[in-house]
């Protein structure tokens, strides 16, 4: 007869990971013994301003770092996708789940209660995750030194260094857009890479907003600034430029979202998604643009192309 194993499911968003999570499975461990450990990873669902993760690609990677650079040995598993699958395959061992509360009363939403019990002989509701208040200047010793570099190489988190870089009501439009725009780019099939791209671009697309008129004249050249209906229309090349220096973004397809997310001349998709989510986020008045609501949902509906046009035309009208 094959012997029962411990199995431990520790589920959780991550977002980021920190060694709060890794406290805290260390305590499991020692309690439990558990010989397999798996890392169910909840996906967000961008939906009613819900916070915006890290492209699953690395979400998963930092995940891994976390673990890997504490010595623990996991596997990782998507909860919603391949959860009940890998607890079947656990169904005669004792399993045991490492989750908060919260997440604990979601999944009994989504799941019948006699279901859920059926797969788990024991249910330890205590994960809480670190406040972010604190997470402007990612700290090795809380982040982990592997993470720290894959952060920065890789410019995660943006919203965060850029939370004192403009005034509020400008930084809550930003992270509007940056909410926005992710919904575009997923409802649109946009891989990885460019939900990256997407993401960086909306964060920075703005950071050259708060250069005067005369900053601006200084900056750009008279043929330069011909491009643009008024002076202020060309904080975008501003932004773009200010990317490039100060937060050492290279990314040709980032940089020309930046600076053609106010007048647009590019037909990148990027681009397209960007303009589209600083035009349509939710802020947005039916005097700023009308129909914003049923133009985000097509859009959001794998339509970018087609909406994209209709923004487009409505931007060309306003100036």
């Amino acid at each position: 007869m094959k012997k029962q194993q411990t199995i431990l499911f520790f589920c959780a968003k991550f977002n980021p990971p920190t060694h709060s999570h890794i406290s805290l499975i260390k305590k499991t461990i020692k309690k439990i013994k558990p010989d397999k450990i798996f890392i169910a990873i909840i996906k967000c669902e961008i939906k009613n301003n819900c916070e915006v993760f890290p492209p699953f690609f690395y979400h998963k990677q930092m995940i891994k770092n976390l673990f890997t650079e504490n010595k623990i040995k996991v596997d990782l598993c998507d909860f919603f996708e391949n959860f009940v699958k890998y607890i079947n395959d656990y169904v005669n061992d004792n399993v045991y789940l490492l989750i908060d509360n919260d997440k604990y009363k979601q999944l009994l939403k989504k799941w019948k209660i006699a279901k859920f019990k059926k797969f788990m002989k024991t249910i330890l509701c205590c994960c809480k995750e670190k406040s972010k208040k604190n997470f402007t200047n990612f700290n090795k010793k809380i982040f982990g030194k592997m993470n720290v570099n894959y952060i920065k190489k890789n410019h995660l988190y943006l919203e965060y260094a850029i939370t004192n870089k403009l005034p509020k009501p400008r930084y809550l439009h930003t992270l509007r857009v940056l909410n926005t725009a992710t919904e575009i780019g997923y409802g649109n099939n946009f891989n990885d890479k460019e939900i990256l791209q997407l993401q960086i671009a909306a964060t920075l697309h703005d950071i050259g907003k708060t250069y005067s008129a005369n900053q601006i004249s200084k900056i750009l050249s008279k043929k330069q600034l011909k491009h643009f209906p008024t002076i202020h229309c060309a904080h975008g090349l501003i932004g773009a430029k200010i990317a490039k220096k100060q937060y050492k973004i290279n990314d040709e397809i980032i940089l020309k979202a930046i600076a053609n997310h106010v007048i647009c001349n590019d037909d990148n998709k990027v681009t397209k998604a960007l303009f589209c989510a600083d035009k349509l986020e939710p802020a947005r008045t039916k005097k700023d643009i009308p129909n914003r609501s049923q133009l985000l949902h097509k859009c959001i509906s794998n339509d970018l192309n087609n909406i994209f046009q209709k923004v487009l035309k409505l931007n060309k009208e306003k100036y």
